[in-house]
């Protein structure tokens, strides 16, 4: 199927301009770890079967299902299916040039109720669909380029852009950052555009940036400015704003114009070097129910972030570290994760099986589950129950 161009539509979403929340942590603050008891009220740990046919190289993304776990391997071009007791199930699709194959996986989108699964072929300019069993159904031409997507259960496929050039959607010597694509009419609807001035090779990428915080709505953040978007079915909105201080705020605004008026070239925005970010800024992006959980790093002092918002309550944890995690695990002694998915009030997250020579465990419990683990085995996934913050 090919898709068709739309600059506006009575049943696209509108930008509006609301005031966002701001978010404010305190980037003179001493170095403190969070607590994980503070977050989380317990952790569950499931092993990955490893065979030679689930071996993963590294995991990239985690989409929990209803009674599976749907992991995304980029770096091996694979997409596995395991059961909540961690037995692997299948893989979905495969790496080639034929039918129902992919070139390159970008990223990866499931439709629960629909019960199908989106794989962006950056390569092959094309978002594949299977069904949950890894049957291929068909495929939609792009013309774009995008680095993330995510389901929208009102049919759209949100796709994240990261300031690449898509010469088909520039106007006004700007171009989107965002793209819904309506699985129902194939029409592209472009969002949020930014200079055409910055080029994708001056950003430096984040981990992840595009989040569904339900199945109606996800959240988006730009790296440059620190703002948090909702994308909803009626409106794209700058929900909230990441700010670390006015010497911060003062020097990513001056980054930015630096951005729009020179052509920076890789080496010079590469972490320590010459011209990259003086402020902390966000690298990866996780909802669940009315928490966000954010991760930031100060390139030019490798401070490392962590942070949890409440959005019930406006309350704020965060954690702050030079060169490491700043988070603490003790519950049970297990290395500290990242977040890497969210189902509900359920965080995951992945620990490497060679990370556990490094734990002090203080549960017998999850001692004999994690006994038997090899150096090499797949990593293990982590499940936290968050807890309200206080």
């Amino acid at each position: 199927m090919c898709l068709s161009i739309f600059f506006g539509s009575c049943n696209t979403p509108k930008e509006t301009n609301d005031a966002p929340v701001i978010i404010s942590v305190n980037s003179q603050t001493s170095d403190r770890k969070i607590k994980m008891s503070e977050l989380y009220s317990a952790l569950e740990y499931i092993k990955l079967e490893t065979t030679p046919e689930s071996l993963i190289a590294q995991v990239s993304k985690i989409i929990p299902l209803d009674t599976q776990l749907l992991i995304v391997d980029k770096e091996s071009s694979k997409i596995l299916l395991f059961d909540v007791n961690g037995k692997f199930m299948g893989t979905i699709g495969s790496k080639g040039v034929g039918a129902g194959e992919f070139i390159e996986i970008e990223d990866v989108a499931v439709d629960k109720k629909g019960e199908k699964i989106f794989v962006l072929d950056h390569s092959g300019k094309r978002i594949l669909i299977y069904d949950l069993k890894g049957n291929f159904a068909n495929d939609i031409k792009t013309d774009f380029i995008a680095h993330e997507i995510e389901y929208l259960e009102n049919g759209n496929l949100a796709c994240y852009c990261d300031y690449s050039a898509n010469e088909t959607y520039e106007k006004n010597e700007t171009r989107p950052n965002l793209i819904l694509l309506d699985l129902n009419s194939i029409e592209a609807h472009p969002f949020l555009y930014v200079p055409q001035s910055i080029s994708v090779q001056e950003v430096n990428s984040p981990f992840s940036a595009l989040f569904s915080h339900t199945s109606r709505h996800a959240f988006l953040f730009d790296i440059l400015t620190n703002s948090i978007y909702e994308i909803g079915k009626e409106r794209i909105n700058r929900t909230f704003v990441l700010n670390f201080g006015n010497e911060e705020t003062a020097n990513q605004k001056s980054y930015v114009r630096k951005l729009e008026e020179e052509q920076l070239i890789a080496e010079r925005i590469m972490p320590g070097a010459s011209d990259s970010p003086q402020y902390p800024i966000i690298t990866s992006l996780i909802s669940c129910n009315a928490f966000l959980f954010l991760n930031a790093i100060d390139y030019s002092t490798m401070d490392v972030y962590q942070i949890a918002y409440s959005v019930d309550n406006a309350k704020c944890i965060y954690g702050k570290a030079r060169k490491q995690f700043p988070i603490e695990n003790d519950i049970d002694g297990v290395v500290p994760f990242a977040p890497y998915a969210a189902s509900q009030s359920k965080i995951y997250g992945v620990i490497e099986s060679y990370q556990l020579a490094a734990s002090e465990l203080t549960n017998s419990k999850v001692a004999t589950i994690l006994a038997d683990i090899e150096e090499d085995d797949n990593p293990i996934i982590v499940i936290a129950d968050t807890k309200k913050i206080d």
